[in-house]
C-alpha cells in the first residue's frame, strides 16, 4: 500500500481532462466519498482518480477528511461549490 501511494505520488498529470474534473465535482456536490467510490462514480482508473484529486486539493476545491476508521473522505468545500454552480450548471 506504502509503494502505491508513492508511485500515485510520484507521478503528475501532463494534461488536465475539463470532463473529468467536471464529473468529479458532480459526484461529490451531493455526498461525501472514499477515494474507491469517486474512481468508480466517475469511471476512473484508481491512480488516475488519486491523480486527479490531488489536482482538486491544489485547486482548494475538496476538502478531505478522515472517518472512524482512518479512510480518506472527499467532500467539496465552499470553493468546491462555487465552482459547480458556476461551471458544471451550464
Amino acid at each position: 500500500m506504502i509503494i502505491l501511494q508513492r508511485i500515485v505520488t510520484e507521478r503528475k498529470l501532463k494534461r488536465i481532462n475539463m470532463r473529468i474534473l467536471e464529473r468529479m465535482i458532480i459526484v461529490l456536490r451531493y455526498t461525501k466519498l472514499k477515494r474507491t467510490n469517486i474512481a468508480m462514480k466517475c469511471n476512473l482508473s484508481y491512480d488516475k482518480c488519486i491523480l486527479y484529486l490531488n489536482k482538486l486539493d491544489s485547486l482548494n476545491l475538496v476538502q478531505k477528511e478522515y472517518d472512524g476508521k482512518g479512510y480518506e473522505i472527499y467532500s467539496l468545500n465552499e470553493n468546491g461549490i462555487r465552482f459547480y454552480q458556476k461551471e458544471c450548471l451550464i
